[in-house]
């Protein structure tokens, strides 16, 4: 079920060889999107806790950015393609 939802997210934005931010990145389905963005020739960034930071490199990320940090703050505006917003709610 995992894979199936990441692979549906990854089909929905339609993600190729572009530089992929994935939040949640550390859990079931991040894990799954960000092992699956990177087979398809993604660059992907996750976001994480820094305890699980390298699980997610493991999985496939080229770079992990912690969770308490901003993204654009970390990465600049523009810097990223797609975003897969797997953790979603408010903030």
């Amino acid at each position: 079920m995992l894979v199936t939802t990441a692979e549906n997210m990854l089909d929905r934005a339609d993600v190729g060889a572009e530089r992929v931010l994935i939040t949640g990145a550390s859990g079931g389905v991040g894990l799954a999107a960000v092992q699956l963005a990177h087979r398809r020739g993604a660059e992907v960034i996750g976001v994480s806790s820094p305890a699980k930071a390298q699980a997610v490199r493991d999985a496939g990320a080229a770079q992990v950015i912690d969770r308490a940090e901003h993204p654009v703050e970390v990465l600049g505006e523009r810097s990223v393609d797609v975003v897969l917003d797997i953790v979603g709610g408010n903030g």
